[in-house]
């Protein structure tokens, strides 16, 4: 079974693109598009680490520490 990285890259950026965009619509923020794709970018990163052999607590860690990064570049305040 092959694995393409960069298109699980590009699905999970979307994801996230659209997931911020909806959180910005619900919390009626105003919505920066660069910002968005930033966080988004970031959030996408994280999608590596499920190919390092590394402990299920510190994916989590990670994880909750990249949500909140991408939460303060996309909305600032």
């Amino acid at each position: 079974m092959k694995v393409y990285l960069d298109l699980i890259l590009i699905i999970n950026f979307f994801y996230d693109f659209i997931l911020l965009i909806a959180v910005g619509l619900i919390n009626k923020r105003i919505i920066n598009i660069k910002k968005i794709t930033i966080g988004s970018f970031i959030g996408s990163l994280s999608i590596l680490l499920l190919f390092y052999d590394i402990n299920n607590l510190l994916i989590f860690i990670y994880k909750l520490i990249l949500s909140f990064i991408m939460i303060i570049i996309s909305y600032p305040k």
